[in-house]
């Protein structure tokens, strides 16, 4: 009252049952992303803010780093030092900035692992991850070791038949194509992706398994590899479907090209590897980080409801309160 003294004690409550419940959803979002983080069969990461802090790491990308397992809470930059005289500092920063995905093919990359720098080779994807109002806001990091792959492929200047073997260990098929007679020699490994049967087939009936979005951007890539003064190298990823079962795969194919002596092209050869369980669990990912944005926006909205109703509520207990000292 006037006086100072407490003569009675206002009650005021708002059912918040909703938010609670939208909260304790978003919450079992989170942890479902980052089950499916941890529990991925290829080596993957988040990285939040303009730092790259970790996020989040499955044991694979943790064992890659070699660095232990408390890895969470600590930038890139402070995990891996090593990486200061590497390219990959910069790429993050570029996704992060630029919201554009990078993919990289057999990148050559020095880890310290045990105090001594070790090369390896990996196939990996920077995926900038999106906040409600659209911005950037992490990266998500995939990434295969195929340094084994890199190996067999630099064997192959030294002993073509040694590498077939190593190849079909590590899950490689291979393919060889002459130019002059558009005939295409299959290892068994590649039959068996494909869905045929004969390990010689033309060029153009290999085609027709190619999906048809990709047979434009396969067929560039191709002929680009064949220019004069070019560097000879065939790299592409596109779907095939398999003959036998319809089945849709994705794969990707490096190759090389041999020029004769007057510098035309006369062979390609190379390796072709199912890549299709990297790139649906990455979509999957990518599927989950929408969904998780989706309820994030949507809780934002209630709260703000709840926000301005509390508002509109003090504003009447404000007025009420004038009035009774009146």
């Amino acid at each position: 009252n006037e006086s100072g003294q407490v003569y009675g004690i206002l009650h005021v409550a708002i059912d918040v049952s909703n938010q609670v419940a939208a909260r304790r959803q978003l919450e079992e979002s989170e942890a479902r992303f980052r089950s499916l983080i941890t529990q991925a069969p290829v080596a993957t990461g988040l990285f939040v803010g303009q730092e790259h802090i970790i996020a989040e790491a499955n044991e694979p990308m943790i064992n890659f780093w070699g660095k232990g397992p408390n890895v969470v809470g600590k930038t890139v930059a402070e995990l891996l030092p090593e990486l200061q005289t590497q390219p990959f500092l910069q790429i993050l920063d570029e996704v992060y900035t630029s919201g554009v995905a990078y993919h990289a093919t057999s990148d050559r990359c020095d880890l310290v692992i045990d105090g001594q720098l070790q090369t390896f080779y990996f196939n990996f994807t920077y995926q900038p991850v999106f906040n409600e109002q659209g911005e950037v806001y992490g990266i998500l990091n995939m990434a295969i070791d195929v340094t084994s792959e890199m190996v067999i492929q630099q064997q192959l200047r030294e002993s073509e038949e040694s590498l077939r073997g190593a190849i079909e260990l590590a899950a490689l098929g291979t393919w060889s194509v002459d130019l002059a007679t558009r005939m295409v020699q299959l290892s068994d490994r590649h039959l068996d992706l494909l869905g045929l049967d004969e390990p010689e087939i033309s060029l153009q009936n290999l085609s027709r398994l190619v999906a048809n979005q990709d047979h434009e951007r396969l067929k560039k890539a191709f002929l680009d590899a064949q220019l004069l003064g070019s560097a000879g190298k065939f790299d592409a990823e596109y779907s095939i479907i398999n003959a036998k079962t319809g089945k849709r795969k994705i794969v990707h194919a490096l190759g090389k090209v041999h020029f004769n002596h007057d510098g035309n092209p006369v062979r390609i050869a190379g390796t072709v590897q199912d890549v299709t369980m990297q790139r649906e669990l990455q979509l999957e990912l990518e599927s989950q980080v929408q969904f998780r944005t989706e309820e994030l926006a949507a809780t934002n909205e209630e709260l703000a409801a709840t926000n301005d109703e509390l508002a509109a509520t003090n504003e009447e207990l404000t007025e009420s309160t004038s009035l009774l000292i009146r």
